[in-house]
């Protein structure tokens, strides 16, 4: 039998903003439970004090989800993967008629800055044991590098008023693409923007796959999703285990 060894993913950028050495775990689908427990308990032994790992299954592997919460590990949310399809049915069409939507390769990014304090589905601020003025400073940087051009791309809506949302779309494999963050400013929700602007992303990208993923809790973005033509694809668990 072939042992699938379970890696740890430095993040450094994570590691700056929240001053802890931050890694990420993804385990494969296929790996066996008594595998699966095993080299997770060495993992978990071995981190050093003040090490915050990431650990991502498939919600379906109710097995490795026990494990993990035996060995002290914490469910912080479940992410719905969602992917674009074209031929589903479209509804709630945009109430702001008065939109453009722009596809840059980067793009202002003081007007959505302030935006990183509304990430409250994001996994670092569900965490509890992680300082919110970090987290918020990590998503002020995330936002910035990529409008500013970390992205691959940048979609943007904009109104008579000025910017009013935007996408950041990441290449993928095989030719797909993923949006990464999905901002809309305060005084523009509500109208359908958010969702004009990810089906825009879907159509322009088409016949690529696009996916876009979310917290399980966020019922607006699964809303606006749905409505843009994206249909659930996937259910992953993640997990936050801090070494004391």
């Amino acid at each position: 039998m072939n042992i699938l060894a379970i890696d740890t993913i430095p993040l450094p950028f994570d590691t700056h903003h929240l001053a802890r050495d931050c890694r990420l775990i993804h385990l494969p689908d296929e790996i066996e439970t008594v595998e699966a427990s095993e080299q997770l308990n060495r993992l978990f032994r071995d981190a050093s004090a003040g090490t915050f790992i990431t650990i991502e299954v498939s919600a379906a592997r109710t097995d490795i989800m026990t494990i993990l919460a035996r060995q002290g590990a914490d469910l912080i949310d479940i992410e719905i993967r969602f992917t674009y399809h074209r031929k589903t049915p479209l509804s709630s069409p945009a109430k702001e008629k008065d939109i453009d939507l722009l596809f840059v390769d980067k793009t202002d990014p003081a007007p959505f800055i302030c935006l990183a304090k509304d990430l409250k589905w994001s996994r670092l601020y569900q965490d509890p044991h992680l300082p919110p003025n970090r987290v918020r400073a990590l998503w002020e940087a995330s936002i910035q590098n990529h409008l500013d051009g970390l992205s691959d791309k940048v979609a943007v809506a904009v109104t008579a008023s000025g910017p009013s949302g935007f996408v950041a779309i990441k290449n993928g494999k095989g030719g797909s693409y993923s949006l990464f963050i999905v901002g809309i400013l305060t005084s523009y929700r509500n109208r359908g923007i958010g969702t004009q602007l990810v089906r825009s992303v879907g159509e322009n990208s088409w016949p690529s796959t696009v996916t876009v993923g979310t917290s399980i809790k966020h019922l607006a973005a699964r809303k606006a999703y749905e409505n843009a033509g994206f249909t659930p694809a996937s259910y992953t668990a993640i997990y936050h285990f801090h070494a004391t």
